[in-house]
């Protein structure tokens, strides 16, 4: 295990919000899902009461637009930069 973390948690925020984690013990997926967003926030919250976790977060504010693409706008859906925390 990398600096004592357990598990990885990745959210991607949304109208439906995706999460997805990872056992650090056995570099498997543990969970893929979409559900609420207060659905999700129970999901940490349990986890983080159980192990160490690193927190990775979608910032769909951060997106930027490849060059000489286009439709653009159609391709922000999904293509924001991820944060840990």
């Amino acid at each position: 295990m990398m600096d004592g973390i357990q598990c990885y948690i990745g959210i991607d925020p949304g109208t439906t919000t995706g999460v997805a984690v990872v056992d650090m013990m056995t570099k498997k997926y543990t969970l893929v899902t979409s559900t609420s967003i207060l659905q999700a926030m129970e999901i940490i919250d349990g986890l983080t009461r159980t192990y160490q976790v690193k927190l990775f977060i979608e910032n769909p504010n951060t997106w930027i637009p490849f060059r000489n693409s286009q439709n653009n706008a159609n391709k922000l859906q999904g293509a924001g930069i991820v944060t840990g925390k």
